[in-house]
């Protein structure tokens, strides 16, 4: 293998593949960048089972060929390189060979046998769906997904198709939801669902925020799934599982609703949340006089007690919250009013936008007003 080019080509796709490197300690040939040049493209692999990525180094061919070399090494010298200088990069045996008009580095590769091959996925159907509007839904209704759960269905996002395009995600206390309208997206088929993991979402969400392309297809299988754009193919396995049936569970009428400000609910969490106890307790009270007050009280560090104006109707609600579950809800909107519904204490909380959008999030209040 042998190819040239400029070292800033290489740096930008190592950038794109290696988050997800390093981490395992028990097979080393994960920790490893797979980097193959083909007759017209160079490109550069890397798996931890779970999940691959692969993209495109923009170079000129010498020699095909692949080679295996172990990521942090590789990385952290190609880090310390100037991006404008050239490098001519050649395999020798198991190693890499790096020249420039200065240097010459051999780094010790890994047996190419031994890196696990990128699983084949039997397309099923494809989807198509424009890029911004792809970004926005996922990183909406990633909001509810769990990190950290042995239902394995409560750590992904749920997407289907019935007409429109759902995303939705939820850990059993909250849940997030965002649709894109059918003239934003095609399908070869017309009803589905299908089950991704979070952190393949989380991934699939720093991809794109590098990439400039205006469309992302989805080729989906029975267990696997590929996403692809110009800037570079993701692989992941899909879940297993039913993701829990939330319809129903949606409020649409309330006793007390209540329209505010995206950033003076933001801003007034942020200050209330510094004097939440361990559980993260906040507590609401919405007022018809139009106020909604926070209050946050820690017998360790103190109390604190702000309110903001809001168009409230219905009766006066008092309820505790988890902080954390409301920031992360309010700052999923859009600048501008956030729509709130509330019925009972222990009842769901809904918080919708209160103009044009699908995006909703759903809270469970926590016990002990």
């Amino acid at each position: 293998m042998q190819f040239e080019c400029l070292v800033e080509n290489i740096k930008n796709a190592v950038n794109i593949v290696e988050k997800i490197t390093g981490k395992n300690t028990t097979i080393p040939i994960l920790n490893s960048f797979y980097i193959e040049s083909l007759s017209k493209n160079i490109n550069i692999s890397t798996t931890n089972l779970e999940l691959g990525i692969q993209t495109p180094i923009n170079g000129i061919v010498k020699k095909t060929g692949v080679v295996v070399v172990p990521s942090k090494v590789f990385s952290s010298f190609i880090s310390s390189l100037p991006i404008r200088e050239r490098v001519i990069v050649t395999s020798e045996g198991n190693n890499i060979v790096l020249e420039t008009e200065k240097h010459r580095t051999v780094i010790k590769g890994f047996d190419v046998d031994e890196f696990p091959p990128f699983p084949v996925i039997e397309e099923i159907y494809n989807i198509q769906i424009t890029k911004t509007h792809l970004l926005d839904a996922l990183r909406r209704s990633i909001i509810a997904a769990s990190y950290f759960n042995t239902k394995q269905e409560l750590s992904s996002v749920f997407i289907s198709r019935n007409n429109e395009l759902t995303f939705a995600s939820t850990d059993s206390f909250r849940l997030a939801e965002e649709r894109i309208e059918k003239k934003y997206f095609e399908a070869s088929k017309n009803n589905f669902s299908f089950l991704v993991p979070v952190r393949t979402i989380d991934e699939l969400v720093r991809l794109l925020e590098l990439d400039k392309s205006g469309v992302v297809a989805f080729n989906v299988s029975g267990n696997g799934i590929v996403v692809s754009t110009e800037l570079f193919t993701l692989f992941s396995r899909l879940i297993e599982g039913k993701f829990p049936e939330y319809k129903d569970i949606v409020p649409v009428r309330f006793k007390t609703t209540a329209v505010a400000k995206k950033h003076d609910l933001a801003d007034h969490i942020k200050q209330a949340r510094v004097f939440s106890g361990k559980l993260n307790e906040l507590k609401l009270t919405v007022d018809p006089e139009g106020l909604i007050c926070f209050t946050a009280q820690d017998n360790n560090i103190g109390e604190h007690q702000s309110n903001i104006k809001a168009k409230v109707t219905g009766e006066k609600t008092i309820l505790s919250v988890n902080w954390k579950y409301l920031l992360d809800g309010v700052s999923g909107f859009k600048e501008g009013e956030i729509y709130m519904g509330f019925n009972d204490p222990l009842d769901p909380i809904l918080l919708k936008p209160n103009t044009q959008g699908s995006f909703f999030h759903i809270i469970m209040p926590m016990r002990g007003v």
